[in-house]
């Protein structure tokens, strides 16, 4: 999900919910609603909240070719054990 869709979600929300009522709200109040949003979304920034996002696992910093089996099965099982504890990357929810 990205951020704009966040904003216009925390908008529709703020217009009841209703997805039909938003398609035809007039501007004013899409205007209204997304100003409303963007106030949520900034205390939220300022409480910290962030976005989890997709990223592949770090890459090994060495050629793996110069690695015999035993320093990459090492590598490979820091990788799943960073799977396994919730690794993830985290953006801003606001950027700056």
């Amino acid at each position: 999900m990205t951020r704009e869709e966040i904003r216009e979600g925390i908008a529709k929300r703020i217009n009841h919910n209703d997805s039909l009522e938003w398609c035809v709200a007039s501007e004013q109040v899409r205007l209204s609603c997304l100003q409303k949003s963007d106030g949520i979304l900034s205390y939220l920034h300022s409480k910290g909240v962030v976005i989890k996002v997709d990223r592949e696992l770090p890459q090994c910093p060495y050629n793996k070719l110069s690695w015999g089996d035993y320093e990459q099965s090492i590598y490979k099982q820091g990788q799943e054990d960073m799977v396994k504890v919730g690794y993830g990357a985290f953006e801003p929810l606001i950027k700056e």
